[in-house]
């Protein structure tokens, strides 16, 4: 039971729930508390709610209450009232499931009950899917397994006529899919999303470039993205160039606050910037793109794909481009504060 210790003081909540050994706590360990993927071998089951507090950027602040796998049991069964007190400020819940048991089909069921008394609230609470501990298993192997579940749940909630969404992400810890399918998820509970999307559309447009992301540099979740399709290596390669960039940020950009006692503060310069050039695709004779970084605010990174030709000679145009781009960035920024 949550107690009012335990309450986050968010104005959104993210539920983890699944069952036993699913995968819940380590997924929280690794994109909130840097956890190696290798160390969560050692966590124990969780045996009761807990809650963590996550307040990075502007747009990444929720609370996140982790369900024990045997707390789920005989929930479904309790009416939407009774389910109240869960549903309070929720923004999503995240039904997490062991993608190497070979069935699912007590577990759907209990996820399309719990959907069905979230609906029953009258609140708008996305309902989301992670097949986790996918990593053993081939790409074809984890389509198959996909597709098995949302063709189950999507008979199980025909079967109890109800129209509700429930999205299907496969996901494994140890690679960059589950900070994917958690930012999904993320984008769905910020209201700015879709101006942070023009935003970002109109920066690719008038500098030319293939692909722009916003970061948060924190736990490494993309809070927004331009609209055009994107290449599957993409946000592993700008997730191992935030660490490269911090990591510089650290040593070579705080001197005066680490004597001054701020070793806890996130570097910050707004004039830095990092370009990393990708040598794949070079051999082939196809053109060579540069990934290119700029800090919008203390714990906000853009991280951008750029073709070397549009990249050279061209750095005048980007950076006024981007200039006003974190201007619109920090309007908005500003707006969510005084409307909070």
């Amino acid at each position: 039971m949550l107690t009012a210790q335990m309450e986050p003081k968010s104005s959104q909540r993210i539920l983890l729930m699944g069952p036993t050994r699913a995968g819940k706590t380590s997924i929280k360990k690794v994109i909130f508390n840097k956890m190696s993927p290798h160390e969560t071998l050692w966590l124990t089951s969780t045996a009761e709610v807990s809650s963590k507090e996550v307040s990075n950027s502007a747009f990444v602040q929720f609370g996140i209450l982790d369900f024990p796998g045997k707390g789920m049991e005989g929930m479904e069964l309790q009416p939407a009232k009774a389910l109240g007190q869960f549903f309070d400020r929720c923004g999503a819940i995240i039904f997490v499931l062991d993608a190497q048991e070979p069935n699912h089909r007590a577990e759907v069921q209990r996820i399309c009950k719990i959907a069905q008394a979230a609906q029953e609230s009258h609140r708008n609470i996305k309902c989301e899917i992670f097949v986790n501990k996918a990593e053993i298993y081939c790409e074809e192997k984890k389509t198959e397994i996909v597709r098995d579940v949302r063709d189950a749940v999507a008979k199980e909630l025909d079967d109890m006529n109800l129209d509700t969404e429930v999205s299907c992400h496969i996901t494994s810890i140890y690679d960059q899919s589950i900070f994917e399918s958690f930012s999904w998820v993320v984008r769905k509970l910020i209201p700015e999303h879709d101006w942070l999307e023009a935003l970002l559309n109109t920066l690719v447009q008038m500098c030319k470039m293939e692909k722009a992301y916003l970061f948060d540099k924190v736990c490494k979740v993309c809070v927004a993205a331009d609209s055009v399709n994107s290449d599957d290596r993409h946000n592993e390669l700008c997730s191992d160039m935030i660490d490269v960039f911090i990591d510089f940020s650290y040593i070579y950009g705080m001197l005066d606050d680490m004597a001054m006692g701020h070793q806890d503060e996130m570097a910050f310069d707004p004039e830095s910037f990092s370009a990393i050039k990708l040598s794949t695709g070079a051999e082939k004779g196809a053109p060579q793109t540069i990934l290119y970084l700029r800090e919008v605010s203390p714990y906000l990174a853009l991280v951008c794909v750029i073709r070397q030709d549009s990249y050279e000679g061209k750095m005048g145009l980007i950076d006024y481009n981007f200039t006003q781009f974190r201007t619109k960035i920090g309007e908005l920024i500003e707006r969510r504060a005084s409307s909070s």
